[in-house]
């Protein structure tokens, strides 16, 4: 004979299944949406780099147009250039200098002024002293960040320096 007991004890496992697989569900939900957020999130960087990339390029083109010191701008070339390279990239002391159009000597000087700012910091190969790398601190990156979507919320069709 079935008591109420033996039907609770059987119908137990099975409420504990379902609760399991509606929790199963949910994480996996829940990690779908973590998962979607780092996608957009590395998505949006990337996004916010091309449209470094964009400028600088539009900054090359004024200068091939008009004399390049009447726009000598060292310091936004070289953010633009570092920043274009990507996150957590490093991007070598002559690549910066040409970047910025400017001799080595100057560019080198704004790279130190940058350094000084807590903005970018430069690395010296441990294989060839003479080689020097340079990246973006993390509060240059989020200056970065924050200056180019500033820029791109702008009226206006695209963005300009």
């Amino acid at each position: 004979m079935r008591t109420d007991r033996d039907s609770i004890d059987n119908r137990a496992p099975i409420d504990r299944i379902r609760s399991l697989g509606e929790e199963l569900v949910q994480l996996a939900d829940e990690i779908k949406i973590s998962v979607d957020a780092k996608i957009s999130l590395s998505d949006q960087k990337r996004s916010l780099e091309a449209v470094a990339r964009g400028l600088l390029w539009q900054r090359s083109v004024i200068c091939r147009h008009f004399d390049a010191t009447l726009f000598a701008d060292p310091a936004t070339n070289l953010m633009l250039f570092i920043y274009s390279a990507g996150l957590g990239a490093a991007v070598s002391a002559g690549a910066c200098c040409e970047a910025a159009g400017v001799p080595r000597t100057t560019g080198l000087r704004w790279i130190g002024n940058l350094e000084v700012q807590g903005l970018i910091q430069s690395t010296i190969s441990d294989k060839d002293k003479r080689k020097t790398t340079i990246s973006l601190t993390a509060s240059g990156r989020h200056a970065m960040d924050e200056c180019i979507l500033e820029l791109i919320s702008s009226p206006g069709d695209s963005p300009m320096i």
